[in-house]
């Protein structure tokens, strides 16, 4: 990341000594071996009551967030990525604003910008949420918000309150940052600041396709842990299961999509059997409407048929799931006699 920090770090020196001063920047060192620590340690040096370097062994995301937190004082945390910036401009008023919210305030969403190589604006993600009004996560889900690290802040209380922890030695993990902890908030506020601008198209980054497909067993861990905290929590009145959910579906459609696209035929059989271990714990019904059989499961509301039209090519293997998975629950398949005309 030697090419790519200064710029970052660079963006974070906002112009009003007294919000500057307010600010806590932990720089973790994932045990790099360019000249990410020196560059580092450069900017510790030149503004050391607001910069603080953590060296450390190689673990992967994850373990750089998770000793970040565990050293952070301040009152928020946000995550910047060191291939990434801040619009300084914004962040000094983000900063502003963020200084003045009620010490109820959970959870801080920020518009957020996708920048090119070159730095040229390729796309602005914004939500259609309320301003200056406390909203819940399930509001989130109800405005279909495009959840994404880049435009969440949490109060740290918060993040220590739920013992909240990424996993270690894997990629992706920031899904993870708005998978628990928004279905724990009790208030969200929106503040309409672009303040993030996401690198895409840099060679090399885990969100390329060829990444994904390289490293979809990652994936798959996570999904097996997202499930896994969905069920300890599924009776708290507490958190909201309807976003756990919501999110867990939209990490099972990508897994979907991604092997029922990958060869050999074997792996993707194999997916099918973990697909199938994941839906039993989902209590489902087959129900019969104009000669139509109707798969309903719940809590998920997964629906089968929408995958397989929105990812044809992995028909064959989203159905054998779905047989396996009726013929465990005691369902015979069976084909529907239809007239020959119909499409």
């Amino acid at each position: 990341m030697e090419k790519y920090l200064p710029k970052c770090l660079g963006s974070l020196v906002v112009s009003d000594k007294a919000l500057f001063e307010r600010l806590e920047v932990l720089v973790v060192n994932d045990g790099s071996k360019d000249r990410t620590s020196e560059i580092a340690h450069e900017f510790e040096a030149k503004y050391p009551d607001v910069f603080s370097v953590i060296d450390k062994k190689n673990g992967n995301y994850g373990s750089c967030i998770n000793v970040a937190i565990s050293a952070a004082s301040g009152w928020f945390v946000k995550i910047l990525d060191a291939d990434d910036t801040f619009d300084t401009s914004a962040f000094s008023e983000y900063l502003s604003k963020l200084g003045a919210l009620s010490p109820d305030v959970d959870m801080v969403m920020n518009d957020y910008i996708r920048v090119d190589e070159e730095g040229k604006n390729v796309g602005h993600i914004c939500y259609d949420l309320p301003l200056d009004v406390n909203v819940g996560p399930d509001d989130l889900i109800r405005k279909n918000c495009p959840m994404a690290m880049h435009a969440v802040a949490y109060r740290k209380e918060l993040l220590h309150t739920i013992g909240y922890r990424q996993t270690e030695g894997i990629s992706y993990t920031d899904t993870e940052w708005f998978f628990l902890p928004p279905a724990r908030c009790r208030n969200v506020r929106y503040l309409n600041l672009p303040v993030y601008r996401y690198l895409v198209g840099r060679a090399g980054q885990t969100m390329e396709q060829r990444s994904f497909v390289k490293n979809r067993w990652m994936l798959l861990k996570m999904l097996d842990g997202m499930t896994e905290q969905y069920m300890g929590v599924r009776f708290r009145q507490d958190v909201s299961i309807c976003y756990l959910e919501c999110q867990i579906k939209r990490m099972l459609s990508i897994l979907v999509s991604i092997y029922g696209s990958v060869s050999p035929l074997d792996e993707a059989v194999a997916f099918v059997c973990r697909f199938r271990e994941l839906i039993r714990i989902i209590p489902s019904v087959a129900t019969a409407a104009h000669g139509e059989v109707i798969l309903a499961s719940t809590p998920f509301r997964f629906h089968y048929m929408d995958y397989v039209l929105l990812h044809p090519f992995c028909t064959r293997f989203v159905l054998a799931g779905v047989r396996s998975y009726l013929r465990c629950a005691g369902y015979h398949w069976r084909r529907n006699s239809r007239p020959k005309n119909r499409s």
